[in-house]
C-alpha cells in the first residue's frame, strides 16, 4: 500500500512554458507560469483554473502541463 507522500508525488504536475519552441521555464505552480506570459490576449488565472487545460497557447507562448515521471 502506498503512503500519502508517494501518492502526492505521482499526482504532481509541472508546468512548462515555451516561447517559440524555446523553454522559458519549468514551474511547480500554474499561477507562476501564467505571470511570465507577456500578452494582452492572456486569459485570467481564475478563468483558466476552472477548466485546467493540458495545453494553453497564447501569442508566441505555449504552456503545457507535464505529469511527474
Amino acid at each position: 500500500m502506498k503512503n500519502s507522500y508517494q501518492k502526492r508525488k505521482e499526482a504532481q504536475k509541472h508546468f512548462v512554458l515555451l516561447k517559440k519552441d524555446t523553454v522559458v521555464g519549468v514551474f511547480g505552480s500554474f499561477r507562476q507560469a501564467l505571470e511570465k506570459i507577456d500578452s494582452d490576449k492572456k486569459q485570467s488565472y481564475w478563468t483558466l483554473i476552472r477548466n485546467m487545460p493540458s495545453r494553453y497557447d497564447v501569442g508566441d507562448y505555449s504552456l503545457q502541463v507535464v505529469k511527474n515521471p
